[in-house]
């Protein structure tokens, strides 16, 4: 339990940290999909990844976007998605 614990607070700080300043309306959302295994589903509209760093982001100490930290009023130390990452290993699950 606390593992799936660290797997929300990560996947969900992450999302809101990250929301688009110029949108005024935000969100994230999580939802079951159908499928044979158990599978979750976050989305949200924050201010997105860059398509080419998309394979380094459950890295640890990977920050996409901390070139934008003053705008943004965040900081951190990149490990967040990392935690996510391999607490679902140790569970024989995934993050994609």
């Amino acid at each position: 339990p606390a593992r799936v614990e660290l797997v929300f607070l990560n996947l969900l700080a992450n999302a809101i940290k990250y929301s688009d300043p110029t949108k005024s309306d935000r969100f994230v959302a999580i939802r079951p999909v159908a499928n044979a295994s158990p599978t979750i589903e976050v989305r949200d509209n924050g201010i997105g990844i860059p398509r080419h760093r998309l394979e380094h982001i459950f890295d640890a100490f990977v920050r996409v976007h901390e070139h934008r930290d003053e705008e943004l009023r965040t900081d951190g130390l990149g490990v967040g998605l990392s935690i996510v990452r391999e607490c679902l290993e140790v569970m024989g699950a995934r993050v994609e």
